[in-house]
């Protein structure tokens, strides 16, 4: 599906919001800088697996190694958490993972498409460049086929990044299919042009969805300083 402009992917968003709530709950977003790219998990970006044995061994031992040195920089008093929630933690420090990250709000999803599309200018090719938003159905798709959701949300209770960002976690078990082709039936994938980025984010600055409110820490707020004062239209330079 391909929007012409940021104010049409809005009349989309538009057909979200009035849905009843219970509707609205059946779909996730998630956004990417370019439309090329693929959903493609962090720890499968690293390195190549032969195999999803090969591939979830690997794995533990890196959240061993996590949980290892974890031990060391917190007080005796407190706890690591496992399973699930170790899993989370060590991906929200830089971990790579096989979990997705998706949120319910697809306006999140249009901040994190058109703020990480700046660092792919200048366009490559005089058409420019385009950004895509990933619509999950989550009535419309099979767990059994490699790709399930994280329920739990008592998961992120302390997780005040995750919960600013509306976050919810889908974990993709397997590398014998790409995760589009897992998901087909229950994905759509909205295609929008980037040079639309500054009015985008202009707009949901407006609506408080920006980098100091999603992250909550410094650099958030310094993003969205160098935001209005250089990329917003009309910024002085």
């Amino acid at each position: 599906m391909e929007c012409a402009d940021w104010y049409e992917l809005c009349g989309y968003f538009r057909q979200y919001s009035l849905m009843p709530k219970d509707t609205r709950a059946r779909f996730l977003f998630r956004g990417h800088a370019s439309f090329e790219y693929q959903l493609v998990t962090t720890l499968d970006r690293e390195r190549p697996f032969q195999d999803d044995r090969l591939r979830q061994h690997f794995y533990q031992d890196m959240l061993a190694e996590f949980w290892r040195e974890a031990m060391q920089q917190v007080s005796i008093r407190d706890e690591l958490p496992a399973g699930d929630a170790l899993e989370l933690l060590a991906r929200h420090h830089g971990v790579p993972s096989p979990i997705l990250d998706w949120t319910e709000s697809p306006y999140i999803a249009a901040f994190f498409a058109f703020e990480s599309s700046k660092r792919l200018w200048p366009p490559a090719t005089s058409g420019g460049h385009s950004i895509a938003i990933f619509v999950l159905d989550l009535m419309a798709f099979d767990p059994d086929r490699g790709v399930t959701m994280i329920e739990d949300r008592e998961l992120i209770r302390f997780n005040r990044r995750a919960l600013r960002q509306r976050g919810r976690f889908a974990r993709v078990e397997t590398i014998q299919q790409p995760v589009e082709e897992i998901l087909s039936g229950a994905l759509t994938k909205i295609i929008v042009p980037a040079q639309f980025r500054s009015i985008a984010l202009a707009d949901l600055d407006a609506m408080t969805i920006n980098a100091a409110n999603l992250f909550a820490d410094l650099d958030g707020a310094a993003r969205t300083a160098r935001f209005r004062l250089l990329d917003e239209p009309g910024a002085t330079r």
